[in-house]
C-alpha cells in the first residue's frame, strides 16, 4: 500500500510577533488605525493578526468578552490608551501591575476625563502626562513615567491638547519600554526602576 503524499498537506506555522510590537487590539471604537492607515486585522510586519471590536455599553458583558479574547490570545499585559472606561476591580485584580493606562496630566493632579481642559481653565503654566498602573481606584495607580511642557502665554485649549497628546506617545512608550524589559517594580504602591 502506498504511503500518502503529506508534502500537499498544510502546515502548523507558528509566528509569534517581535518583542514589543502587540499580539492584539482590542479597542471598543469601530476603527482604529495607525499613521499609514492599517491595523484592520492586518498581520504585517509584526501587527497583530487578531483585532477585536467590543462595544463597550454594557461594561459587565464587554468585560466578560474582553476577558475570553485575553484569555484566547494568551494576554498577560495590557496597555490602554484613549480607552476612557472605568474597569471593574474584578478585570483590574485579574491583571495587577500588567495593565498601563495614559493619563493627560502630572498625576495625583487632575484625574478623570477633562484633565486638559481642567488645566487650562486652571491657568496651569506647566502641564504634562503621566503613564501608570492601573488599580480599582481612578487615576490613583503607581506612577510608572511622566512628561511635561511649559504652556505657552498666547497658547488656548486647542495647543495644550495637541502638545500633550504628542507627549503621551512618548511617555507611553517609555512606560512599556521600561515594563518590557522588567525595570519596573512595585512596591507599596509606588514604582521603583531597577
Amino acid at each position: 500500500m502506498n504511503e500518502p503524499d503529506r508534502s500537499a498537506e498544510p502546515r502548523l506555522k507558528i509566528i509569534l510577533p517581535p518583542p514589543g510590537h502587540p499580539r492584539l487590539i482590542a479597542t471598543n471604537h469601530e476603527t482604529i488605525r495607525d499613521d499609514h492607515g492599517h491595523w484592520e486585522g492586518q498581520n504585517r510586519r509584526g501587527r497583530p493578526r487578531h483585532y477585536y471590536v467590543i462595544p463597550w455599553e454594557n461594561r459587565a458583558s464587554a468585560e466578560d468578552r474582553a476577558l475570553r479574547v485575553l484569555d484566547e490570545c494568551e494576554i498577560d499585559f495590557i496597555v490602554l490608551a484613549r480607552f476612557m472606561k472605568i474597569l471593574s476591580p474584578n478585570f483590574v485584580w485579574r491583571y495587577k501591575n500588567k495593565i498601563i493606562n495614559i493619563h493627560p496630566s502630572l498625576l495625583p493632579s487632575f484625574p478623570g476625563p477633562q484633565a486638559y481642559r481642567q488645566a487650562y481653565e486652571q491657568g496651569v503654566k506647566i502641564i504634562g502626562v503621566t503613564s501608570h498602573f492601573v488599580t480599582m481606584r481612578l487615576d490613583e495607580g503607581p506612577i510608572i513615567a511622566q512628561g511635561s511642557f511649559n504652556v505657552r502665554p498666547n497658547w488656548g485649549l486647542k495647543e495644550i491638547v495637541a502638545a500633550g497628546q504628542r507627549l503621551e506617545t512618548k511617555v507611553l512608550l517609555k512606560a512599556v519600554k521600561l515594563y518590557l524589559a522588567k525595570r519596573l517594580d512595585v512596591y507599596w504602591g509606588i514604582v521603583k526602576q531597577v
